[in-house]
């Protein structure tokens, strides 16, 4: 199938190697274990600006 048609059925079809991501018969499904610790990510970055810049 192409991109095009994966795109349309909202199927992925990249790395199966996304942090907070699991796939599941061609879709990413949250894994929540891993999800809260990107959360807890972006809250830091967000409300403490610890960025890099």
């Amino acid at each position: 199938m192409d991109l095009i048609g994966l795109l349309k059925k909202r199927e992925f079809s990249g790395n199966n190697n996304i942090f907070g991501y699991r796939k599941n018969k061609g879709k990413l499904v949250i894994h929540e274990e891993e999800a809260k610790m990107i959360r807890e990510l972006f809250q830091i970055y967000s409300t403490r600006r610890n960025g890099l810049l």
